[in-house]
């Protein structure tokens, strides 16, 4: 038997296929083509997510390091300011010798004694543990160190008793060296300022003014009992 052709089948069925398209067309545009949209949105939302996670941690780490960078620089700095100081007094007191007819090499006297006071035995890591396991507060710092004074201005607001509150000077002591080699075995960061409370390294500047914005640093003085 011969197949029935196209027009016979469109006299036949022409209405059922014309329903089927319109039907189908009607449930694309309906549901289908939404719930694409919607997909096409959420992973289009989700890629962007991502991308500002990404971009947001690359400044993150180009803003940490441009600080470190900073850090580095002001010891540095400050290393030669020291040494140049050092060395004017060195100078000096020896022109005051040899006008008063002193004799001596000045310098060579300073040098050692230096040396002899370096071989002392000097433990700085347990000097930093009875240091933050007796004192609730304690900041390792550096006078001269702008981010050392934003450690110490966010914990001033607090007026903290001098018996629970101890400021460590670094560049003040004669083994400001040894100290930052034990600050950087205990909390793993060898740079000034390091905030203990409790006997816990909360960070340096930034962490502390953080966690002063976020009450966080309200509640680690709380739990230390140096404020009520």
């Amino acid at each position: 038997a011969a197949y029935p052709s196209l027009r016979r089948i469109m006299e036949l069925y022409g209405w059922y296929i014309l329903l089927f398209t319109l039907l189908a067309v009607f449930i694309y545009k309906k549901y289908v083509a939404p719930l694409i949209h919607s997909l096409a949105a959420e992973k289009e939302l989700e890629e962007r997510k991502k991308y500002d996670m990404d971009i947001r941690a690359h400044n993150e780490e180009r803003i940490r390091a441009a600080r470190a960078r900073i850090q580095a620089q002001y010891e540095v700095d400050a290393a030669r300011e020291v040494e140049r100081q050092r060395r004017r007094e060195e100078e000096a007191l020896e022109r005051a010798m040899r006008e008063h007819g002193i004799g001596g090499n000045v310098a060579s006297h300073r040098k050692n004694r230096g040396s002899e006071s370096s071989k002392e035995d000097f433990d700085g890591k347990s000097f930093v543990t009875n240091k933050i396991n007796s004192i609730p507060v304690v900041i390792f710092s550096k006078s001269w160190c702008a981010f050392s004074r934003k450690a110490k201005q966010a914990l001033s607001i607090f007026r903290l008793p001098s018996e629970f509150y101890e400021i460590i000077e670094l560049d003040e002591i004669e083994n400001g060296d040894s100290i930052q080699d034990a600050l950087l075995c205990i909390s793993g960061v060898r740079t000034v300022p390091r905030v203990f409370i409790g006997g816990q390294c909360i960070g340096g500047a930034d962490e502390t003014v953080e966690a002063l914005r976020s009450g966080r640093l309200n509640s680690l003085l709380l739990e230390a009992g140096v404020i009520k």
